[in-house]
């Protein structure tokens, strides 16, 4: 009997089990949202239908631009929206599956019933939905917008480049691109949309006031609009300068017909030109840079009478002028006349200038407009680059001169000959050389071997001023024959320091000499005239006596 009874309890838990197993269970089903249509552009009515929402509660339907997912909560994770909109589900039946709705909702201009507000443009919104009583999001759906996506810049001066981006429009239609509703040319991208209906284009934005304009782009018969806000924005001509200049400001984006103020490091300035605007906001005006401003960099501001302002910076800047020598395609050269102008310094002031690789000091002064012009020749110095510096004790400037490079012509050797004898006391001569950066000199050097090598130089003169030189006693030379020579050789350079070639290396020889001293040349000279009185006295009397014999 006891096994009987654990058998058929056992057999009961075995068909108890097979029939849970048969028995499925019963799904928890989520609410579901479709609408028709998908897309739209502003104002267009969707039509949503609910389903497996709990029948007879409330259902709010909201329309936002922010991506989240079921779950999260409006409010916290959703804070710009439109909405709620409330309609009762109706139906029977479980929980899950019984309560349905259908209702229309109408694409806003605006989302601003959340903390955060934005206008409505082109591009993916959401539509989500939440029931009585929570906050939590039960359903998240995705509608697109026809439209402008996006423009970039958003705000920024007459004449900037903008960027269109569109979404949602019928494909491969023209696109036209209208600013405040005046058609405005295509400058660049696509002109008409892409098989998905998009597109990416530019326009140039026109002349127009400050504040908000209306960008629309039509595609068919489809639009959609943005938001672009013009600032006020000058430029100046020139951008630097010095005190006294004229200056040409010219402004866009500012106020209709307003009367303007320009200043400068926030002085007034009397102005020349336009003092208000035109009804595209624009103007052209000029003033005079202050005779008393120093070098720096200063803020020019101009402000209408409806508070558009906007402001630029302007340089006082020292700059030089050479009239010559300039560059290293014109060069100057030594003893040249030289006119160096500047501007932008210190009024009625001592400027002094300063050749830096002599150096040399000029002074001048400067007129009543910060400017000056001076004119010096070039001093002797070596060619290539050198630094004018021009300073009136509170701005400083530099200017480069060139100095020109090009070598004088090498001399004409003359004296000695080649393969003649010289005394030991040589006297050598050569040809004069001209140069434009004069004075010339010369540079001679005489050697042993014809390798001029440092060791065999016997003579080395330099900056000889003529085109000649005679040993000293202390550089005669040793007799020599024509198995061992001399050589000699010379060189001319310019007062830039610019040196010729030198000339080939020419032969001669020193015969012996004989020096006496000088005390015995004068005694041989008496000696001399002595003998000479004698033999006269002899001859003299020897004709004398000839005639008494006759």
């Amino acid at each position: 009997m006891k096994h009987n009874r654990f058998f058929s309890i056992l057999a009961a838990a075995v068909i108890l089990s097979l029939l849970m197993i048969a028995i499925p269970a019963t799904p928890v089903l989520a609410a579901s949202v479709t609408l028709d249509p998908e897309q739209g552009e502003i104002g267009t009515s969707i039509t949503i239908e609910g389903a497996i929402f709990n029948p007879g509660t409330a259902v709010y339907i909201y329309f936002s631009s922010q991506e989240v997912i079921t779950g999260d909560e409006i409010d916290d994770e959703v804070t710009a929206y439109d909405g709620p909109k409330r309609v009762v589900t109706y139906g029977s039946g479980s929980y899950y599956g019984g309560g349905t709705f259908s209702t229309t909702f109408d694409v806003p201009s605006e989302l601003n019933d959340g903390d955060d507000e934005e206008a409505v443009h082109g591009g993916i919104y959401y539509i989500y939905t939440t029931s009585s009583g929570s906050n939590e999001i039960l359903t998240v759906d995705e509608f697109t917008v026809i439209g402008i996506e996006q423009i970039t810049p958003a705000e920024g001066p007459v004449g900037v480049r903008v960027k269109i981006e569109g979404v949602g429009f019928e494909d491969k239609e023209d696109i036209s691109i209208e600013y405040d509703g005046v058609d405005v040319p295509i400058d660049g991208g696509d002109r008409e949309t892409e098989g998905d209906g998009d597109f990416i284009s530019y326009f140039l934005v026109p002349a127009g006031i400050a504040g908000v304009h209306t960008i629309t782009a039509k595609v068919e018969d489809k639009e959609g609009d943005f938001q672009f806000t013009v600032l006020p924005a000058i430029t100046i001509d020139p951008t630097s300068g010095a005190p006294g200049d004229q200056i040409t400001v010219t402004g866009t984006g500012f106020g209709n017909k307003k009367d303007i103020t320009i200043t400068f490091d926030g002085d007034a300035m009397d102005m020349g030109g336009d003092d208000d605007t035109d009804e595209y906001g624009r103007f052209e005006s000029t003033f005079n840079v202050p005779l008393d401003m120093s070098q720096g960099t200063y803020d020019i501001e101009v402000e209408d009478d409806d508070k558009n302002k906007a402001d630029i910076e302007f340089d006082i800047s020292t700059s030089l002028t050479l009239s010559l020598g300039a560059t290293a395609a014109s060069p100057g050269r030594v003893g040249e006349e030289v006119t160096l102008s500047g501007s932008g310094f210190r009024a009625s002031w001592q400027i002094t200038i300063t050749y830096a690789s002599t150096p040399v000091t000029f002074i001048t002064n400067s007129l009543g407009d910060g400017s000056f012009s001076y004119t010096f020749e070039v001093p002797p110095s070596a060619g290539g680059v050198h630094i004018i510096t021009v300073t009136d004790g509170e701005n400083t400037d530099q200017t480069s001169f060139f100095m020109e490079l090009t070598p004088p012509r090498a001399p004409s050797p003359l004296l000695p000959a080649v393969d003649t004898k010289a005394s030991a006391e040589a006297e050598f001569d050569w040809g004069d050389v001209s140069d434009d950066s004069l004075p010339m000199t010369y540079e001679l050097q005489v050697a042993t071997n014809s390798q001029f090598t440092v060791d065999s130089i016997l003579v080395n003169k330099i900056a000889l001023t003529a085109s000649e030189y005679t040993l000293t006693d202390e550089e005669k030379l040793e007799s020599t024959g024509e198995e061992a020579p001399y050589y000699w050789r010379v060189r001319a350079k310019d007062a830039a320091s610019n040196a010729s070639d030198w000339t080939s290396g020419s032969t001669f020889t020193v015969g012996l000499s004989f020096s006496m001293p000088g005390w015995l040349i004068y005694v041989l000279i008496a000696i001399g005239v002595i003998g000479v009185f004698i033999l006269g006295y002899w001859l003299g009397r020897r004709s004398a006596v000839s005639e008494d014999y006759w």
